[in-house]
């Protein structure tokens, strides 16, 4: 098992830049493996000597790369530097600069909404002699006229030109196969002017592909409404992820629920459906960013658990990558090669995501999603005994639908005000993109119901945005601040082991519980050498009643004295 893991990990080339440091060829040469520096080294790269002592040290620390491997990439190193110094002592005139260009008349070629014009860009293959040649072609709708012409760098919408960046690369055929989801038939019937569905055509069509698959539980607080809830939900955020750009913010969606619940299934039905969907379970941070700044679309990111993990490097780079991706203008900056040095560049990471797991994500991301929690289908339910792959020709259809309802919907929401709720603050901002999909249909009652289904779920929202663990360790503090007069964060921890122990993974250790807990302003001082909590039970209980969490004093035999409530502990 090992060596066919072993075997199936891609090899990561060697990588060498320079950096000018001294006269003629003298350079510092930095080797990289992936994103870690092997070594570097200040040499001349025309002596040989110097080059094949810089070849043997990078051997000695990888011995795959052999020295005559390294010295070839230096004398390549080399041949570069001298076509740069040639072209900077060159006597031809420099390239002139146009116009400058407005930075507000930029914008993304996937989709492209503006006040009565929307446009959306598809990869098409056409026959030519020497095999399948793709191009992209840009389907769109100004004021009442529909066109399909080829992707311009620039494109003319009314007296605003606006200019695409970044311009993509002509499609490969892969390329068309994974993100031309829009069918030819479809797309010559509304280009022709035969198709034009409305909001409510969009919405009952997800809904009815959710129902005839997926068992979303009842919610009680619905009433007879049932699980529509949740299938509103799951149906208003499918049709965001085709017009996202309009809004400030993206809301995330998370699906949450035990082992056997549906969620991956869930996923992958949410996927058939959603704009360029890019599924990953293991991905790396450098293939999130690269792929959503290349090609836009939705993440979905299954078994999202490892996001939890705080140690590795990796997950907290997507984790930081998630973060900025949930306003528009979320970046990821990363430096990259340039000629003999590096600079630093943006990739545009503002996208829809899908985020699928069992227990739990960090409260920084939960508080970014709308959550759907599932539960296990009843026995013999017949949407769980479902194939989804029984109908392509309804997935395909559903998409068309998708597609169309964009090209003459989108550009509506730019003037749709939000709708009057309850909801305040990062509340409102998750849930309001949803809210102006819905105030699209004709049936005023949608609206209602989901700004209704929303406060429900807001009420239950705080659990899922909790770190597992932190309830359990301030109750541990709490019981034990009342009774012991010194207690260590290993002591917490052991007594939170006991009110909730299935909170506590392997890993767990005294120095982490004082890290969760600074968080909360709980700090320890030392004393002969230990690390000590010196408060009482009242402190604590003010600090879990300022973040929502359920402490009974009482149940410490602890004067329920009131304590003001200061920002001063933090």
């Amino acid at each position: 098992m090992d060596e066919a893991k072993e075997m199936q990990t891609p090899i990561e080339p060697l990588s060498l830049a320079v950096e000018r440091s001294g006269r003629g060829d003298t350079v510092t040469v930095i080797a990289r493996l992936a994103d870690d520096e092997l070594h570097r080294d200040k040499l001349d790269l025309n002596r040989a000597d110097a080059r094949s002592k810089f070849a043997r040290a990078i051997n000695k620390l990888v011995p795959r790369f052999t020295p005559v491997e390294v010295d070839s990439q230096l004398l390549k190193l080399l041949a570069d530097l001298e076509r740069t110094r040639e072209r900077e002592n060159s006597d031809e005139p420099k390239a002139e600069h146009g116009e400058e260009l407005d930075a507000m008349e930029m914008t993304r070629p996937e989709l492209i909404i503006r006040r009565d014009y929307s446009a959306i860009v598809v990869p098409r293959l056409m026959k030519t002699r020497n095999g399948p040649d793709g191009i992209w072609t840009l389907y769109a709708k100004s004021n009442a006229k529909r066109s399909a012409s080829e992707l311009e760098p620039s494109i003319i919408v009314g007296e605003q030109v606006l200019h695409v960046s970044p311009m993509p690369y002509p499609p490969t055929v892969s390329d068309a196969s994974e993100l031309c989801r829009w069918s030819q038939a479809s797309r010559e019937a509304w280009t022709s002017g035969k198709v034009a569905p409305t909001t409510d055509e969009a919405i009952t069509a997800v809904m009815e592909r959710l129902d005839r698959f997926i068992e979303l539980p009842t919610d009680p607080a619905d009433g007879e409404a049932g699980s529509i809830g949740h299938a509103a939900t799951l149906s208003l955020w499918v049709l965001l992820s085709y017009c996202y750009p309009v809004f400030p913010a993206v809301p995330y969606l998370y699906l949450a629920g035990p082992a056997g619940s549906g969620k991956t299934r869930t996923m992958d039905l949410i996927g058939r459906m959603v704009f360029r969907p890019m599924f990953s379970s293991n991905t790396t941070a450098a293939n999130v960013f690269r792929s959503l700044h290349a090609r836009g679309g939705t993440l979905l990111l299954d078994e999202a658990e490892r996001l939890k993990d705080d140690r590795s490097p990796d997950v907290g780079e997507i984790t930081s990558i998630l973060l900025s991706g949930y306003r528009r203008g979320g970046r990821a900056n990363r430096l990259e090669p340039s000629g003999d040095t590096f600079r630093s560049v943006s990739f545009d990471v503002f996208a829809p995501k899908l985020l699928a797991c069992i227990r739990g994500l960090p409260p920084a991301l939960s508080s970014r999603c709308i959550t759907v929690r599932l539960s296990r289908a009843s026995t013999g339910s017949p949407r769980a005994g479902r194939s989804l792959d029984e109908s392509p020709a309804d997935d395909q259809a559903v998409r068309d639908l998708l597609h169309c309802w964009m090209l003459e919907h989108a550009a509506k929401l730019i003037d749709t005000p939000p709708p009057a709720s309850t909801l305040a603050n990062r509340d409102a901002e998750r849930w309001e993109p949803l809210f102006r999909i819905a105030s699209l249909s004709s049936d005023p009652s949608l609206l209602d119901f989901v700004i209704g289904h929303a406060a429900r779920q807001i009420e239950t929202d705080h659990e899922d945005s909790t770190p597992e663990a932190d309830p359990a360790l301030l109750a541990a503090l709490h019981q034990l601040v009342a009774t012991t007069p010194r207690i260590t964060p290993g002591d917490v921890l052991e007594t939170a082991k006991d009110i909730d122990p299935d909170a506590f993974e392997d890993g767990w250790n005294a120095r982490r519980v004082s890290v969760v807990l600074r968080r909360y302003g709980l700090r320890t001082s030392r004393s002969h050498g230990k690390r000590l909590y010196r408060m009482n039970a009242s402190d604590v209980a003010v600090v879990a009643k300022r973040y929502g969490y359920e402490i009974d004093e009482a149940e410490t035999g602890v004067p329920q004295t009131p304590v003001p409530q200061t920002e001063e502990a933090f």
